[in-house]
């Protein structure tokens, strides 16, 4: 009975979830700037692979995901769950764009060119406009809404001046997000003029809702009767996640609990949660460091970049070279390759000319050819892998161990994948890790 139902599931998670795997991915926090200030409290997060791409403010007010492959792009509007279909809309024209420029800047961790838009000349000075764009080859191109024409930059915009005003990264890290979330949610309705007429209370967590002075402009707590819980002294309060929401007064984050009261005090430049590793990364003085949920020190802030901690294991970045360090913060894989996208236990893969090879972490030397993709699965010696525009499966060595024939495929969950050979992508079924049909009522 008990594989029944879990084959069941995995039906079910075929059909409604469409292969809800992970993608490696890069995460980008921005955050807003003027000629006066600027803000260091993210505003925009983008996440951005070859395949897909997903851009959405802070709040989660809105949304833009793209299916690059597919040509496929939805505007979300969560409060109303509806959407607009942005598929059939035409592409921005490439604007005139000078690359012919010297200029470097290192924005993130990442070395970043210029790329410049004239935009006119201004009327007092005659002196010409540009919008500036600092971007980096090294992560996917990133753009949606007025920003249509970022699509025609090689790589991702860390920073857009226009004018003295404009938005730029923060934070670059490399994390997994399930392939639903570029997804176009089952239970939406397509965008009607009736609705989305109403702004509501903004909910961080059971009873707890974010209100702003209106003097102050401030942000506090209070209950759903209006009954004030926490002052308002905050700039910034992210959704709170087991009981505890990262927040910030003025340019340093914190961390408090669904009372206002401070967990964490307000010190670091940034800070995000991990609730599947109860980590926190966190940023002194534009380097970066891991702490455990208690806010005790695991690994020390001296990095560029850091990934959390999966299986003793982290990805950190020095300058634009990833490498491997292990809990005790020994490194176990020197900093010299321009992109680790992901690692296991025992071994790493790395993104090298458009191609994903497999390195073991003991002998830090590739073990497989180079693939069009590579990623780990739940299964520990084996590997989802896609070349000649097929999916199979490989080992660890490299070796096939299922064949290259499906025109689509899952990385395995609870020993079972999700596959199909039609290129409809009608004929879904499953398999075992030996690549044999997982009959229903077997």
């Amino acid at each position: 009975m008990k594989r029944i139902t879990l084959t069941c599931l995995a039906v079910l998670y075929c059909i409604f979830g469409l292969q809800a795997q992970n993608q490696n991915i890069f995460r980008i926090d921005y955050h807003y700037f003027t000629s006066e200030e600027s803000e260091t409290t993210p505003a925009l997060q983008a996440w951005t692979n070859p395949d897909y791409l997903r851009v959405t403010a802070i709040n989660e007010s809105n949304i833009y995901i793209a299916q690059r492959t597919a040509g496929q792009a939805w505007y979300l509007i969560p409060e109303s769950e509806e959407y607009i279909d942005l598929s059939d809309e035409a592409i921005s024209e490439a604007p005139d764009i000078d690359l012919n420029t010297s200029e470097t800047m290192d924005i993130a961790g990442y070395s970043c060119k210029l790329a410049r838009i004239g935009i006119g000349t201004d009327e007092d000075t005659n002196e010409e406009l540009f919008i500036k764009i600092w971007y980096t080859d090294k992560i996917p191109n990133v753009y949606w809404g007025e920003f249509d024409f970022l699509r025609h930059i090689n790589g991702a915009a860390l920073r857009i001046d226009i004018n003295g005003n404009g938005f730029a990264a923060n934070n670059v890290v490399k994390e997994k997000l399930l392939t639903s979330q570029f997804e176009l949610p089952a239970n939406y309705t397509e965008y009607t003029m009736d609705a989305y007429m109403e702004e509501s209370d903004n909910q961080i967590a059971e009873n707890r809702f974010i209100f702003r002075d209106e003097s102050s402009e401030l942000l506090g707590l209070k209950d759903e009767d209006g009954n004030i819980i926490a002052e308002a002294q905050f700039t910034y309060i992210h959704m709170a996640i087991d009981d505890i929401a990262i927040a910030t007064k003025g340019d340093v984050y914190g961390v408090i609990d669904i009372n206002g009261n401070e967990v964490l005090p307000f010190q670091y430049d940034y800070l995000s949660y991990n609730p599947d590793v109860e980590q926190f990364l966190y940023s002194i003085n534009a380097k970066y460091g891991l702490m455990h949920k208690d806010g005790s020190i695991y690994i020390d802030a001296k990095y560029d970049r850091l990934d959390y901690m999966e299986n003793g294991i982290a990805i950190f970045s020095m300058g634009d070279k990833d490498g491997l360090i292990n809990e005790k913060g020994k490194v176990i894989v020197p900093a010299t390759y321009d992109i680790l996208l992901d690692r296991s236990k025992t071994h790493f893969i790395v993104v090298e000319n458009d191609e994903y090879f497999l390195y073991s972490i003991k002998e830090n030397k590739p073990v497989t050819k180079g693939f069009e993709l590579l990623t780990f699965t739940d299964e520990p010696n084996l590997l989802l892998a896609y070349k000649d525009e097929k999916y199979g499966y490989v080992d660890t060595a490299g070796n096939t161990v299922i064949p290259f024939k499906f025109t689509s495929a899952s990385i395995f969950t609870g020993g079972i994948a999700t596959v199909a050979e039609d290129d409809d992508l009608e004929e879904f079924y499953l398999i075992d890790a030996k690549g044999e049909r997982v009959e229903l009522y077997q």
